[in-house]
C-alpha cells in the first residue's frame, strides 16, 4: 500500500497483467539490487543510485515512471493548523522550493554538485535519478491546479487505490486535501 505498489500495479496494467499475476515482496528501495542479485526477487521498484547498481550487474529497466504521467507525485504536506496560523511562512516555503527548482534548471551542473554533496552520491547518479522525472515550475504548478485535469485524475487514481485496500474509508474531496492558494498568490505576483 505504497507509491511503489501503486506504480508497479500501473506498470503491470500497461502490459495487461494484474496484481494476481505476480507475487509481491516488500524490499526497501536501496536493497532492490542486492535482492535481484541474490535471487530474492525477479523484479523490483527502485531509483538511483540503486538503479545503476542493478544495471551494472546486468539487469535492465523494464518500466519507468516517465511512462505514466502523474502516477508518482511529490507534495509538501503541512498540518491544516499551520496553513491557517502561518500562511506567510507556508507561502515562503513554496516560494523557496520554486526558486530552488528554477536555480536547478538554470544552473544544472552547479545544482547537481550541491545536491550530490548533500546526499553523498555522485553527480552522475543524481543526474540519472532525475531522468524521466518531470518537475513543475510555478506556471506548471498553477496549470496543474487550475487548468488541467491531470492532477485530479492522479488524485482520484491514488484515492481509489487506498479505498479498495481499506487504507481510507471514503474518497476525500480534492479541494479539502490539495491547497493551491499559495501557488496562485505567487503566480499572480509574476
Amino acid at each position: 500500500n505504497s507509491y511503489s505498489h501503486i506504480f508497479v500495479l500501473a506498470a503491470l496494467e500497461k502490459y495487461g497483467l494484474t496484481e494476481n499475476d505476480v507475487f509481491f515482496k516488500s524490499i526497501p528501495a536501496h536493497q532492490v539490487a542486492d535482492a535481484l542479485i541474490d535471487g530474492t526477487i525477479d523484479a523490483g521498484h527502485t531509483w538511483e543510485p540503486t538503479t545503476t547498481d542493478a544495471l551494472n550487474h546486468g539487469y535492465e529497466v523494464v518500466f519507468s515512471a516517465g511512462r505514466i504521467s502523474g502516477i508518482i507525485t511529490s507534495a509538501v504536506i503541512i498540518n491544516e493548523n499551520i496553513l491557517e496560523e502561518r500562511p506567510e511562512d507556508v507561502k515562503n516555503i513554496v516560494k523557496s522550493l520554486i526558486e530552488a527548482q528554477e536555480y536547478r534548471d538554470l544552473h544544472r551542473e552547479n545544482a547537481l554538485e550541491i545536491m550530490s554533496r548533500a546526499q553523498n552520491v555522485t553527480t552522475l547518479d543524481l543526474a540519472m535519478g532525475f531522468e524521466g522525472i518531470q518537475t513543475l515550475d510555478l506556471a506548471g504548478n498553477y496549470n496543474a491546479f487550475y487548468n488541467s485535469t491531470e492532477i485530479r485524475e492522479s488524485f482520484d487514481f491514488i484515492s481509489e487505490f487506498y479505498l479498495k485496500r481499506g487504507q481510507i474509508s471514503k474518497i476525500p474531496k480534492f479541494d479539502e486535501i490539495m491547497e493551491g492558494r499559495f501557488i496562485k498568490e505567487l503566480a499572480n505576483k509574476k
